[in-house]
């Protein structure tokens, strides 16, 4: 009976053997098929991180032809698409600054006539007929408002709401509001 029981140990430690070097095997195994599977996913994180921050030129490596190259494929192509709506976004801004820039610059000559020429009706107001009177106040008051709008000096009037054209009140009465 010794050797059948010296056979069975020797198959009992084989087995063992047998046992550990598969269960490691299993594990090396799942440890690389998890890391091909999630190193594309990492990948596109930072990359996205990447993106956030500002770095608009970077992009995921597109390796081999199944589901992650197409998802890396996909990313590069909206991170491509994002870049273009931001650069034309930016390009547009600069459009539209230079537009205000221009009317603005466009505008303080013929504004600042105007202005010169309702300080000297309002200056002269006490000469013309209330009616009169009225209109060169609400011209230069207008005048102001106007050329503070366009980028006129620091002491313009500015804007106020609740009131209408030339600091009249909403109502129609034609009395100038409280300054």
């Amino acid at each position: 009976m010794s050797d059948e029981q010296d056979t069975l140990a020797l198959i009992q430690q084989v087995l063992a053997i047998g046992a550990v070097v598969l269960v490691g095997l299993v594990v090396v195994m799942t440890w690389y098929v998890t890391n091909q599977a999630v190193r594309p996913v990492r990948q596109a994180a930072r990359v996205a991180s990447r993106l956030a921050e500002g770095r608009l030129s970077e992009r995921m490596k597109v390796r081999g032809h199944d589901e992650m190259a197409t998802l890396a494929q996909t990313f590069n192509d909206m991170a491509e698409s994002l870049q273009r709506q931001i650069t034309r976004m930016e390009h547009l801004s600069r459009l539209q600054r230079r537009f205000v820039s221009d009317v603005s610059h466009e505008l303080r000559t013929p504004l600042t006539t105007i202005r010169m020429a309702s300080d000297v009706l309002h200056d002269a107001r006490e000469d013309f007929d209330p009616a009169a009177a009225r209109s060169a106040e609400l011209l230069s008051t207008q005048a102001r408002q106007v050329r503070g709008a366009a980028g006129g000096p620091a002491g313009d009037l500015p804007h106020r709401r609740g009131r209408g054209a030339g600091g009249v009140r909403g109502d129609g009465c034609g009395r100038l509001g409280a300054r």
